[in-house]
């Protein structure tokens, strides 16, 4: 599983191997440079315009390290606009290289960029974005954030770059302008289509909104010793196919050995998303499923659903259902707030052996929270799995002194502390949803990328609700919620991808199609794997 750091560990990596390993700073960016410009160069040629934006850091070296490059390799139509009053010695010395060399050079210094530095921006094909790195402490400020948004303004249409009509082409090094650990999520920031990041993958470049500012993501080694990289602390784990930890299930298997499950929910106007969850933790193969329902709309599901087991359910009765008997119970898909939803998640709270809680559910479970902080910390097995505006509703639940930013602009560093405290005190693993989705243990914080605009409609999460409970029922034995929700995840973006190349554009019971097959690809592929075990 792939790490992520925060730019304080990457910048005692760096520092230690100068330090102890003694390898100079100056041959850390020639590298850096040198592998940079290998990627980019893949996809432009010789005809283009590049023009190289370099800022005082080490990220400007770099930049600069690369222009040099593109000048031995025939490029000529190149130029170079440079800022900063701090220019670290390394940065110097290949300005002075690039002054040797004779490439045309713009060094605004502190001033505001005037009228030439547009236009020689509006003549780029190629910008290369090395303007500032991962350790700012706040919004990109100065002449800097001015080039930021000369970028974003002269941006053209209908240029031929890499053999499709695009935008100018921005490439931007370790990560785009603007984005750092300690920046506001609503911070302006430079629009990469490709971002090619040193050494490990970044916190910053993970915050979901930040994440499509970076464009492709690549990542290249400068010369840290891999004995560094390895000993990093303070780490996201960020996950992909091969960490799925479920194996195919053995050929003796049936019905009452693949997992039961309990699910609570819909409604008069929303009876399909209980529907879409049941199918889904059918096709996650879940061998049972048992829909507990309102007495007007139970009659509905069980009619267009004949796989499912259905049942009436009311406050009275929920003391006489043997919850325990269920693997995992899943609570909340098109549920509704109101009535008798805070008695009976109540006792599911206190009876079930496990719980996801999902949509209205989570409304309920945060205003129980509100009535008795002891709910936070009193119940059974807890996954909870908000979208952003559920985040913020459960984020507000917390105690006051527990809340200490606005948790919808909070920056990569706070992203990640918040979420850490909210499973802490909710005592709950927390998949947060969204295009990149964090997932929150309490101890750990995985990753997991998904950038599928297909997967974000209607049903969807009902869809991954469903398969979050079918994954706990199959890990009952594990005691892992981490694993359990990080393999529902895993199995909801590929089933995502897979509708996505069967349909085109679809609807949730598309999801549910196909992940069947998603499941067993990913299930097949974990032989003889270790997967994660938590």
């Amino acid at each position: 599983m792939e790490k992520a750091v925060s730019a304080k560990t990457m910048a005692a990596i760096d520092e230690n191997s100068q330090e102890q390993y003694g390898i100079p700073g100056i041959v850390l960016m020639e590298r850096a440079g040198l592998l940079a410009w290998k990627i980019l160069r893949e996809y432009i040629n010789p005809d283009m315009s590049v023009v190289f934006l370099a800022g005082g850091g080490n990220n400007g070296g770099d930049a600069l390290v690369m222009a040099r490059e593109a000048f031995m390799e025939g490029f000529d139509k190149i130029s170079v606009i440079a800022c900063g009053s701090r220019i670290s010695p390394s940065c110097a010395t290949n300005r002075g290289i690039i002054h040797s060399l004779g490439l045309p050079f713009v060094d605004i210094g502190t001033e505001e960029p005037g009228a030439s530095v547009e236009a020689i921006l509006r003549e780029a094909d190629v910008i290369v974005d090395g303007l500032s790195g991962t350790g700012l402490s706040g919004p990109l400020r100065g002449n800097a954030a001015t080039l930021v948004s000369l970028v974003a303004s002269v941006r053209k249409t209908s240029r031929e770059i890499l053999k499709e009509t695009r935008n100018v082409y921005v490439c931007s090094i370790d990560v785009p302008s603007g984005v750092g650990d300690d920046v506001p999520a609503s911070a302006p920031v430079m629009r990469a289509d490709r971002t090619i990041t040193m050494g490990m993958m970044k916190y910053a470049l993970l915050l979901p909104a930040f994440r499509e500012a970076c464009g492709e993501l690549s990542i290249v080694n400068p010369g840290f010793p891999p004995i560094v990289l390895d000993a990093a602390q303070d780490v996201l784990h960020v996950a992909d196919s091969e960490d799925f930890s479920l194996r195919p299930l053995d050929l003796s298997a049936y019905k009452k050995n693949r997992g039961h499950i309990a699910v609570f929910a819909g409604s008069e106007h929303y009876s399909g998303a209980a529907g879409l969850a049941c199918m889904a933790a059918f096709h996650a193969r879940c061998g049972l499923v048992t829909l507990y329902a309102d007495k007007n709309v139970q009659p509905l599901i069980a009619r267009e659903n004949p796989s499912i087991i259905t049942r009436t359910i009311s406050s009275g009765e929920i003391a006489s259902i043997p919850l325990e008997a269920y693997d995992a119970i899943l609570a909340g898909p098109g549920w509704g707030r109101g009535g008798d939803r805070e008695d009976i998640l109540a006792v599911l709270l206190d009876t079930a052996s496990q719980l996801v809680i999902d949509a209205d559910g989570l409304h309920v479970f945060a205003s129980l929270v509100k009535k008795d902080s002891g709910r936070a910390v009193t119940h059974c097995p807890l996954v909870l799995t908000p979208h952003p505006g559920e985040l913020k509703i459960l984020y507000d639940a917390l105690p006051s002194e527990l809340r200490k930013e606005d948790i919808s602009d909070a920056s990569p560093c706070h992203y990640k502390d918040i979420l850490t405290t909210m499973s802490s005190y909710y005592q709950a693993v927390i998949i947060a949803k969204s295009h990149v989705t964090w997932i929150a243990d309490g101890s750990r914080v995985y990753v997991v990328e998904g950038r599928d605009p297909s997967l974000g409609v209607a049903g969807s999460g009902d869809v991954l609700a469903g398969t979050c409970a079918a994954s706990m029922a199959a890990h009952a034995t594990d005691e892992s919620l981490a694993a359990s929700a990080l393999d529902a995840v895993l199995v909801h973006r590929n089933a995502g991808r897979r509708a996505r190349e069967t349909y085109g554009w679809y609807a949730a019971e598309d999801i549910v199609t196909v992940l069947g097959n998603a499941f067993d690809a990913l299930a097949e592929a974990r032989k003889g794997s270790r997967g994660i075990r938590r």
